[in-house]
C-alpha cells in the first residue's frame, strides 16, 4: 500500500511540474502602471467614461508580431473594456482602466511575447475598434510576461506589468501630462471612402495637369 502512494504522488508531482512548466505567462490589463491616460484630441479633454460615448481599451497579445489576438481578463472575461477611472494618476493625468490581468496565448511563463494597445471612443454597439469615432493604435512591441515560479496549479502565476510602446504610435499621438505620466491622445481618423475620394481628386487633378 505505502509504494502505490509513493508512486501516486510521484506521478502527482511530475503532473504539476508539467503544469508549471507549460503555464501560459501573464500580464496586468491597467494602464496605471505605464501612467498612460488617455485623452481626447488634446491634454486638455479627457476621453469620455460615461453618456452616449465610451472609451474602450483592447490588449492585444500573442507569440509573434503576427499571431496577435485580444487579452482576455480574469477578471471581466473580456478582451475589451471600458476605461472607469478618471484622473487616476493625479489632476489632468486623463482616464485609466484597470481589469485585473490575462493570460497571453502561446507565450509560456517567463517567455517573451508581443503586444499591441488599441484605445477608442464608441457612441453605442458592440465595442469594435472598426467603429471608433476617435482612437489611439500603439505599435508593436515585445516583452517579458509573468512567470508561475513556483507557484503550484491553481494558483495565478504573478503577472507583468505592460511596458506599452508610446512612440510611434500609428494612430495618435503622444503628449506629456501633469505628474509626470502620459496622454495617449486619440485622433480622429478619415473615413476610408474618404481617403478614396481624396485619392481620386488627386488622380483627376495629375491627369488634368498632364492634359494641359
Amino acid at each position: 500500500m505505502k509504494k502505490t502512494i509513493k508512486i501516486g504522488a510521484v506521478v502527482a508531482g511530475l503532473l504539476g511540474a508539467v503544469q508549471l512548466a507549460s503555464a501560459q505567462g501573464y500580464v496586468d490589463l491597467n494602464t496605471y502602471d505605464s501612467s498612460i491616460g488617455a485623452f481626447q484630441g488634446s491634454t486638455s479633454t479627457p476621453a469620455p467614461i460615461s453618456g452616449g460615448t465610451l472609451t474602450y481599451f483592447e490588449l492585444m497579445g500573442g507569440a509573434s508580431a503576427g499571431s496577435l489576438a485580444g487579452v482576455v481578463s480574469d477578471t471581466t472575461g473580456s478582451a475589451i473594456n471600458a476605461f472607469t477611472d478618471a484622473n487616476g494618476n493625479g489632476a489632468g493625468s486623463g482616464v485609466y482602466v484597470d481589469v485585473g490581468n490575462g493570460p497571453v496565448a502561446g507565450v509560456a511563463g517567463g517567455g517573451t511575447g508581443f503586444f499591441q494597445v488599441l484605445m477608442w471612443e464608441q457612441a453605442g454597439g458592440t465595442p469594435n475598434f472598426a467603429n471608433h469615432t476617435f482612437a489611439w493604435e500603439s505599435s508593436v512591441w515585445s516583452q517579458a510576461v509573468g512567470n508561475p515560479g513556483t507557484v503550484a496549479p491553481p494558483g495565478p502565476p504573478t503577472p507583468t506589468a505592460l511596458a506599452i510602446a508610446m512612440n510611434n504610435p500609428v494612430i495618435g499621438s503622444v503628449a506629456s501630462v501633469p505628474g509626470g505620466g502620459f496622454g495617449a491622445i486619440l485622433a480622429t481618423v478619415p473615413e476610408p471612402s474618404i481617403m478614396a475620394l481624396g485619392g481620386l481628386g488627386a488622380a483627376a487633378l495629375m491627369a488634368f495637369r498632364r492634359k494641359k
